[in-house]
């Protein structure tokens, strides 16, 4: 049962770091395509930080799965 858990976990970490991307993708395009310079220079590294943020619910994740399911 624990095996099970750690595997749900695991794909719900998976999930939220493709939905992270792609809001992170999303606003570094709408930052790219505004007239403002300041969103134009500063686009990559929100985007890069919003994405980045993705990392942790996968991590957790992973880290779940192997506790729970001893899988790595």
């Amino acid at each position: 049962m624990a095996a099970r858990l750690g595997n749900v976990l695991y794909w719900i970490g998976n999930i939220l770091l493709v939905l992270t991307i792609l809001v992170a993708a999303t606003v570094a395009v709408t930052m790219i395509r505004s007239d403002n310079p300041n969103d134009v220079n500063g686009a990559p590294y929100v985007g890069a930080g919003i994405a980045i943020a993705g990392l942790i619910p996968y991590l957790l994740g992973r880290a779940c799965r192997y506790v729970l399911a001893g899988r790595f």
